[in-house]
């Protein structure tokens, strides 16, 4: 009877720490993980589009300059993206949080 108890009691301890573990997880991508995300969409954004300003230089780097969290798995950053002339420009960009994929873009526009 003793020995069933203490299992139920792990049980219970190891249900509580693993709920808390995650909870207490972010909400918001690590900014190394959201310009890698925004720079890989804007480089296959370059390849299907090639007349626009964004094929013709295409982007080489992201720059997050601020996060806003509309709700929960869904954001909007504030990016400078640098392009392969030297050139740059500002983008608002809009993350959603798919659960078993991550983040991915779901629009983007030009922040002049």
């Amino acid at each position: 009877m003793r020995k069933m108890t203490l299992h139920r009691i792990n049980y219970v301890l190891l249900a509580v720490l693993l709920g808390a573990t995650l909870g207490c997880s972010g909400r918001q991508p690590k900014p190394a993980v959201a310009q890698r995300i925004i720079t890989k969409h804007f480089q296959r954004y370059a390849k299907k589009f090639p007349e626009s300003s964004l094929g013709r230089a295409p982007v080489t780097s992201a720059e997050v300059q601020g996060i806003e969290e509309v709700h929960k798995h869904y954001l909007i950053l504030t990016t400078a993206l640098h392009q392969q002339d030297g050139q740059g420009m500002r983008a608002r960009v809009a993350l959603e949080k798919h659960v078993p994929g991550g983040w991915h873009v779901v629009a983007w526009e030009r922040d002049e």
